[in-house]
């Protein structure tokens, strides 16, 4: 099963990604994830994508197709992916239709995250990730619990080797990707509503992950029943 999700940052995907990466043996190709790895990994990619990044401004079509195409052709995808932070706009939603035409693939399930500019905006400027297992928490409402020693810990792994925030997690970076977003989602939700109406859901992600899960749980059984017809 090939899922997308499409959503502006701090709707929850990444979250939704990873749990149904875990129970569906899934492989999690999150956009961001592949950018960021390769800033820290000080590729030639990553020079010329972290100042782009750090201001919250969208990374070049022709970077993120070229990583696109290199992750959706690795041998480890038997059983699907989850594809999260791509297509952000028209053109790459076309070219991800010409690169999975190649490699025999399609798109099963398109899951389209909807929450309020406000809750993104508080949601993203207290988001932070732990150290060690990468899991996203928040400032205010976290996977943090605190030992006898009064010392953060990860509630996800156990982890006590503390939390990170992302750098373009501050509010003039926020209010441009939020801004970027709104413009370009709406080409995308259209282009998918138009080509894969009965494959396209629509989750209301403003509520808590448990939540959201159900929903996103009862479109892959849904789609799963499609599929059987």
């Amino acid at each position: 099963m090939n899922i997308l999700l499409i959503g502006p940052p701090g709707s929850g995907k990444g979250t939704q990604a990873n749990l149904l990466c875990q129970k569906y043996g899934l492989i999690n190709m999150s956009i961001g994830d592949m950018l960021r790895n390769e800033v820290q990994g000080k590729t030639s990619i990553g020079l010329k994508v972290e100042s782009c990044m750090k201001d919250g401004k969208l990374v070049s079509d022709a970077i993120v197709i070229e990583i696109i195409k290199e992750n959706l052709a690795r041998k480890d995808i038997c059983k699907g992916f989850v594809l999260d932070g791509f297509p952000r706009n028209k053109d790459q939603a076309s070219e991800l239709e010409a690169i999975l035409k190649k490699l025999k693939r399609e798109i099963n399930l398109i899951l389209v995250f909807d929450v309020d500019e406000l809750e993104l905006k508080r949601r993203l400027i207290n988001r932070i990730y732990c150290k060690s297992c990468k899991a996203t928490s928040s400032k205010e409402d976290s996977l943090v619990d605190f030992n006898k020693k009064n010392k953060i810990k990860c509630r996800s792994c156990g982890s006590e080797s503390g939390f990170f925030s992302r750098s373009d997690d501050n509010h003039h970076a926020i209010s441009e990707r939020l801004k970027q977003d709104k413009i370009l989602s709406n080409f995308v939700k259209e282009f998918y509503n138009k080509k894969y109406p009965e494959k396209t859901f629509y989750i209301d992600a403003s509520k808590h992950p448990s939540s959201v899960n159900l929903e996103v749980e009862s479109a892959v059984f849904s789609i799963s029943n499609l599929k059987k017809n």
